[in-house]
C-alpha cells in the first residue's frame, strides 16, 4: 500500500530525532470526569472488573436508583470484591491500642450503567462528544472495539485496551490524542494476529514501544503535529527498553518494521471506510 513507505520514513526520522529533543509538545492530560459517581472509589482491581465486564460505570440497585435509574428487566449482576475489616486490640509500648485488619473479602452485586435505563448523567454525556470526536474512530468501529472511558487519576493508567476477542475495548481516562492513538496500535496490533490475550504479558515491553511509536506516527501521518508529543514517546520508549538492557534507539529502530504495519494497518481501514461511504453516496 502507498501508506507503507510515509509510515516508514517518519518512523526513520523519529528515531533520530528523539534524542537530538525534538519539539512536538504534549498536550497537557485534562482528566476525563468519567462516571463521577459509585465506581470512582473503587480499587484498580475492581474497576478492571467493572471494564472487563464491558461496562463503563457500576454500581448496586439502589446506587442506580438515587440516579433516577432502574435495572433493566431480565439483567443479571455480577460482583465485585469488598475486604472484610475487622478490630482487634494489642500493646504497643504497654498501652492496648485499637487496630483494623483484613480477614478476607466478601462478593458485592452490582450492575453495569449500560445494564439500566432512566435519567442520563451529565458527565457521561460529557464524554461520550469527546469521544465521538476522536481522529480514527471509524477505524476502531469497523474493528468492533468499543471506546469508552473512566475517571482518570495521577497514579492510574491513561488509558487501556483489552484484546479479549469477544470483549474488545479501548478506555481512556484521560482527554490525551496520544493516549487514544496508543491504544488504538494496541488494537491494531490485535487485528493483525500479532498481539493475543495470550501472549500480552509476554510481549509487554515490545508491544508498548510499538504502541507508543505507533502513535507518533500515526499523529503525523495524520497531520496532528502537534499532538504527537515525540519528546514524551521518547521518554516512554527508554523506560521500557531499560527493562531489556538495550538503548532506546536500538530497541525502536528493532520494532520499525512491526510498527509500521501496525500503522499501515489502521490507515488502510480508514482508506477503506472512506471508501465505502463514498461509493454509498453515489
Amino acid at each position: 500500500m502507498k501508506f507503507t513507505g510515509k509510515a516508514e520514513e517518519i518512523a526513520e526520522s523519529l528515531v533520530n530525532l528523539f534524542k537530538n529533543g525534538d519539539p512536538g509538545q504534549a498536550m497537557s492530560n485534562m482528566f476525563l470526569k468519567g462516571s463521577g459517581t459509585h465506581c470512582d472509589g473503587y480499587s484498580w482491581n475492581n474497576k478492571m472488573l467493572v471494564y472487563l465486564h464491558g461496562y463503563s460505570d457500576a454500581m448496586g440497585f439502589n446506587g442506580w436508583k438515587s440516579k433516577e435509574r432502574t435495572v433493566k428487566k431480565g439483567e443479571k449482576a455480577f460482583y465485585i470484591l469488598a475486604p472484610l475489616a475487622c478490630s482487634g486490640k494489642k500493646k504497643v509500648n504497654g498501652v492496648d491500642t485499637k487496630y483494623t485488619f483484613i480477614r478476607g473479602f466478601r462478593g458485592i452485586p452490582i450492575f453495569g450503567f449500560e445494564q439500566t435505563e432512566g435519567e442520563p448523567i451529565a458527565s457521561y454525556e460529557q464524554d461520550k462528544e469527546h469521544l465521538e470526536c476522536l481522529p480514527l474512530l471509524e477505524v476502531a468501529e469497523l474493528w468492533g472495539i468499543e471506546v469508552g472511558s473512566y475517571r482518570g487519576q495521577d497514579h492510574g493508567p491513561s488509558g487501556y485496551f483489552v484484546p479479549n476477542p469477544e470483549n474488545l475495548k479501548i478506555m481512556l481516562g484521560v482527554k490525551n490524542v496520544s493516549t487514544w492513538l496508543h491504544e488504538l496500535v494496541h488494537a491494531s496490533e490485535q487485528n493483525l494476529g500479532v498481539l493475543t490475550s495470550t501472549n500480552y504479558k509476554e510481549q509487554k515491553v515490545e508491544s508498548e514501544i510499538v504502541a507508543e511509536l505507533g502513535a507518533t506516527v500515526l499523529a503525523h501521518a495524520i497531520g496532528l503535529h502537534d499532538q504527537a508529543d515525540n519528546g514524551g514517546c521518547w521518554e516512554y520508549i527508554s523506560h521500557y527498553a531499560k527493562q531489556k538492557n538495550v538503548e532506546p534507539a536500538e530497541a525502536a529502530y528493532k520494532l520499525i518494521n512491526r510498527t509500521c504495519q501496525a500503522v499501515n494497518n489502521i490507515l488502510t481501514a480508514k482508506f477503506y471506510v472512506e471508501s465505502y461511504n463514498e461509493l454509498a453516496m453515489i
